[in-house]
């Protein structure tokens, strides 16, 4: 399989495509000739996989970032909506109650 087509794989085609490699040469089924050629696409489809993966978390990681308020100090948010339950609360700041 040619490099171009190896990289317009989608993630589980790749994967299926390696696993297949792998079980051929861990079953002696590829003739001494092709191994290094079986090796190579091997190489490729992990490149590719792992590429696919990396973008796939950076693009998660992006949007979980966009979930959290930026105006959070520790970025959960919580202190965010613990200033508002203060504000609500007539006596949640209140110094000069009894109790």
């Amino acid at each position: 399989m040619t490099k171009k087509k190896v990289t317009s794989l989608k993630f589980g085609e790749a994967r299926e495509m390696l696993e297949k490699i792998l079980r051929e040469i861990e079953d002696n089924e590829v003739d001494v000739d092709e191994l290094a050629d079986r090796v190579r696409t091997a190489a490729e489809l992990i490149r590719v996989c792992k590429d696919k993966l990396e973008r796939t978390k950076m693009e998660v990681e992006k949007v979980v970032a966009e979930l959290i308020p930026r105006d959070a100090p520790d970025g959960t948010g919580e202190n965010v909506a613990n200033e508002e339950a203060a504000e609500e609360s007539p006596d949640a700041d209140d110094s000069t109650a009894p109790f």
